[in-house]
């Protein structure tokens, strides 16, 4: 009886620690959200997962200090990787169960980190994937095509497309609590239409504001929560007008905007 006992409690042990490692490795695997701060406290907001054998690490990183995310692959082990000189790119390969893929320029900013160099509209794109795909697979080939570097190192996508939303959101209310004017200039000059439309690929929010502040700077009073609230913690903005007289430049660059917006 006592012997049986001792082998009940042993399974039981060991199904305990399996359900604790199994846990851990689901908690792994699932997409979230840290902070963290770069030189002078600028915040950074960053979407990350390790991969499902945990040597790497898939970071989409927004900081308040540049308007375009970066995206770096780091060890959490043994593995590093070893520096190229400014003229020389690896290619790290994106592949999703669809077949769909992404080559894109690699570079190692030390020895356990890559920096991978993606376009605008690549990461568009790369993100709409993240909301339909289940996972993908992350290769990296070295600049002669002769050796591979990481090979096929597979992420889950599970949260992955929330966790990028709510890192933009985050970064969004950083940088807009941060500046005074998305442009600062949009009552004196006509706008550039390619400045619009990149605008509009970051955030609703921001181009949102960009239309609204050409409002604000003539105190028009808000009647929507969001912008009231948003203008009410800009020290030069008072509220005194229910309408206001626009400028011709101004009237043509909430056009463009309202264009954009659609």
């Amino acid at each position: 009886m006592k012997k049986n006992l001792n082998t009940s409690v042993i399974v039981l042990f060991t199904v305990f620690i399996f359900l604790i490692q199994s846990g851990n490795e689901a908690l792994l695997a699932k997409w979230r959200i840290t902070g963290d701060s770069m030189g002078e406290g600028v915040p950074v907001f960053i979407a990350k997962t390790e991969s499902k054998d945990k040597s790497l690490t898939f970071e989409i990183a927004y900081n308040t200090g540049e308007p375009f995310p970066a995206i770096d692959i780091i060890s959490t082990g043994i593995l590093k990787f070893k520096m190229k000189s400014n003229n020389t790119h690896d290619k790290a390969v994106i592949i999703f169960p669809s077949l769909k893929e992404y080559q894109l320029d690699a570079s190692p900013s030390n020895e356990r980190i890559y920096s991978l160099d993606i376009k605008r509209k690549e990461f568009e794109s790369l993100i709409s994937d993240f909301k339909r795909e289940k996972q993908f697979t992350l290769s990296i080939i070295s600049d002669d095509n002769k050796s591979i570097i990481i090979d096929r190192k597979e992420f889950d996508l599970e949260n992955a497309y929330n966790a990028v939303q709510d890192a933009i959101h985050k970064h969004d209310t950083a940088m807009l609590n941060e500046v005074d004017f998305i442009f600062p200039d949009s009552g004196k000059r006509i706008l550039n239409k390619d400045e619009i439309q990149y605008l509009t690929t970051l955030s609703k929010k921001r181009i949102q504001v960009a239309r609204n502040e050409i409002f604000a700077r003539h105190g028009f009073i808000f009647t929507t929560k969001d912008m009231r609230d948003h203008f009410s913690k800009k020290k030069w903005y008072k509220p005194v007008k229910k309408t206001v007289n626009l400028s011709d430049v101004e009237k043509k660059n909430i056009e463009l905007i309202k264009s954009a917006e659609k």
